[in-house]
């Protein structure tokens, strides 16, 4: 195996669109959390998204997969 292709990078991806209509943004990384941490930075800059209640994060856990 070389260094280009890693076992298990970038396993997990979020679809934004399967949150928020119309968005095309696919936001990927290894585990759920840096998904989540990822898409929690592009909701606030590309949606104006500042906090994340309880019930929304869920939302998005549920829509994360493996990539």
């Amino acid at each position: 195996m070389n260094e280009d292709s890693k076992e298990g990078e970038m396993a997990k991806e979020l679809r934004c669109g399967e949150i928020i209509d119309g968005c095309e943004k696919v936001i990927r990384g290894e585990t759920e959390e840096e998904v989540m941490t990822r898409g929690a930075q592009h909701a606030r800059e590309a949606h104006g998204v500042e906090e994340m209640d309880e019930r929304t994060a869920e939302k998005v856990r549920s829509a994360i997969r493996e990539a």
